[in-house]
């Protein structure tokens, strides 16, 4: 008789785990708010302007106000879309909105791993919350070098000098370079 009873209440339990895990979740109900690229490196001074998604799986349209929960003091940051300034955004079920988040950040920013947490909230009550990461280093991403071994040389008249340098190009991308001498 007990053999039966744990043959049933096993067989219960991995029905319902099968049932539970085969069940599709969305983020927050329905609405996702997100970015392709949530940390990035930025050096003091920087304006970013960053691609932010709002995506709707709720069943119907909805709106949503767009807010920043938190950023560093004395950074500056507001959404935009269509060449203007935006609060709020339009989603169609199944489908999803860009905008655009622009930030400032202040030219006395020390090095270090910021957060800029933005949230979206549906007219419906759903919200999704996001984290940014920005990390400013001393060494950043488009500052490359050109430097020479020897940068002046003296001799008499006449004499062939050859310098001997070294160009770095220390940004995310290809980079072209002219280079041209005067003597």
């Amino acid at each position: 008789m007990k053999r039966r009873i744990y043959s049933i209440s096993a067989a219960f339990l991995l029905l319902f785990f099968t049932v539970l895990t085969s069940v599709p979740a969305f983020a927050a109900g329905g609405l996702e708010f997100y970015t392709d690229y949530p940390g990035v490196s930025v050096k003091a001074g920087d304006s970013q302007s960053i691609s932010m998604y709002v995506s709707n799986t709720s069943g119907s349209g909805l709106d949503a106000d767009l807010s920043i929960v938190s950023i560093p003091e004395g950074w500056e940051g507001y959404f935009s879309g269509n060449g203007s300034q935006v609060s709020r955004v339009h989603v169609e079920n199944g489908a999803e909105s860009t905008v655009t988040f622009n930030l400032e950040i202040p030219e006395d920013a020390g090095e270090g791993s910021y957060t800029v947490q933005l949230q979206a909230v549906s007219d419906t009550g759903l919200t999704d919350v996001t984290d940014l990461v920005f990390s400013i280093q001393e060494v950043q991403y488009g500052q490359g070098s050109f430097e020479a071994e020897y940068p002046e040389q003296e001799g008499a008249s006449g004499t062939a000098f050859s310098f001997s340098t070294t160009l770095v190009n220390n940004g995310a991308a290809d980079q072209s370079y002219s280079l041209a001498a005067q003597a």
